[in-house]
C-alpha cells in the first residue's frame, strides 16, 4: 500500500498532467539552459572530490559544484564517493571505519591519470577533505554546493555538518543536501527548511514519484538519470512546484547530445562531468552568489 501511494505508473502521471500521447507537446516546457553543476567537484580538470577539483569550477562558467560526502569513524563529513577509500587515495579501509585524522592524512590522487609523473596541474590541496575544507572553498569560489549523502548521519554527524556551516552566516542557503529519503529524514529534524533537500534515486522501471510523496519528505527538487527524463515529467514535477535534477556523468550518457536532450526536456538542474562544454552548450549563466573580498579571504579556525 505505501508503494502504491509513492509511485505512479507513467500512464496515472499523464493522466494526472492531462497529458496523453503526441497531442501533449503544447505542455511540454519550453527548451531552456537548466543550472550547471559540476559532478564530483570536476574530475576531468582535477582529483574528484577534492579542494582542487572545487577551485576549478569557476574557470568552466559553472555556478554548482556537486560533492560526495561521508562521515568518518567519530561522525566527521568527508569528501568521497566510495564506499571505501582504495580506489582514489593511497589508504585502504571503508569509510565509516577510519577516524577524520586518517582520512585527511590521505592524497586522493592515487589513481589515473592523477598519480602519473606527468599528471595535468592543478591548484589547491588534493588531500581527502572534511567539512571546514570543502566548505570554505564553496564559499571563498562563490558557488552552490550539492551535497550528495552517501550514508545516513546519525544525529550528532547531522547537527556537526550543521555547526561548520553556520561558521559562514547564511551558508546554509548555498547549499542542497542530496540524498534518498531516509538520508532526507536524518537532516530535517536538525536543519529544517534551512537547507535546500533534493531526493535523488533510479526509479523503478514504468513508475515514478508523486509530487505529494516528495513533498512530504522535504524535497523541493527530485534528481533522476538521464535515461529516464522526459518533457511529460518535467511538466508534471514543476507544475508542482518541484524542480526535476538530472545527471549525465553515467557511462555513455555524457555526451553533447544527451545533454541538449535535457535542454529541450527543460530540466532545472544539469549534472555533469563536462561542466565547460554544458555552459558552452548554452551560454546562459548560471546564477550563483557572489562573495565580497572579505569572504574570499576568510579563514577560520578549525
Amino acid at each position: 500500500m505505501k508503494t502504491r501511494t509513492a509511485t505512479l505508473a507513467l500512464g496515472a502521471v499523464l493522466a494526472a498532467t492531462g497529458l496523453s500521447g503526441p497531442a501533449q507537446a503544447q505542455a511540454t516546457p519550453t527548451p531552456s539552459c537548466p543550472i550547471v553543476a559540476s559532478h564530483r567537484t570536476n574530475p576531468k580538470a582535477a582529483p574528484e572530490n577534492t579542494v582542487a577539483g572545487i577551485n576549478s569550477v569557476p574557470a568552466t562558467g559553472a555556478g554548482w559544484v556537486e560533492m560526495d560526502i561521508q562521515d568518518s569513524s567519530s561522525g566527521y563529513s568527508v569528501l568521497m564517493h566510495d564506499k571505501t577509500v582504495d580506489r582514489t587515495t593511497n589508504g585502504t579501509g571503508s569509510v565509516g571505519s577510519l577516524s577524520l585524522t586518517y582520512l585527511t592524512g590521505l592524497n586522493a590522487t592515487d589513481y589515473a591519470p592523477w598519480n602519473a609523473p606527468n599528471a595535468p596541474p592543478t591548484t589547491g590541496s588534493t588531500k581527502v577533505p572534511y567539512a571546514w575544507d570543502y566548505m570554505n572553498a564553496v564559499r571563498a569560489n562563490g558557488l552552490n554546493g550539492i551535497l550528495d549523502v552517501q550514508n545516513v548521519q546519525t544525529p550528532d554527524a547531522a547537527q556537526r555538518l550543521l555547526s561548520y556551516m553556520d561558521r559562514w552566516p547564511g551558508l546554509r542557503s548555498h547549499f542542497a543536501y542530496m540524498g534518498n529519503a531516509d538520508k532526507l529524514a536524518a537532516m530535517r529534524p536538525y536543519a529544517g527548511d534551512t537547507l535546500k533537500y533534493t531526493l535523488i534515486e533510479y526509479p523503478a522501471a514504468g513508475t515514478m514519484r508523486t509530487a505529494e510523496w516528495l513533498q512530504a519528505q522535504g524535497a523541493s527538487a527530485y534528481a533522476i538519470p538521464a535515461k529516464d527524463v522526459t518533457p511529460a515529467k518535467v511538466s508534471y514535477y514543476h507544475s508542482a512546484g518541484i524542480e526535476l535534477w538530472t545527471w549525465t556523468s553515467d557511462p555513455g550518457y555524457d555526451t553533447p547530445a544527451m545533454r541538449a536532450q535535457m535542454r529541450l526536456a527543460g530540466v532545472a538542474m544539469l549534472i555533469t562531468d563536462y561542466p565547460a562544454l554544458a555552459m558552452a552548450e548554452c551560454p546562459l549563466p548560471s546564477p550563483s552568489p557572489q562573495p565580497s573580498e572579505s569572504d574570499r579571504l576568510l579563514q577560520l579556525p578549525e
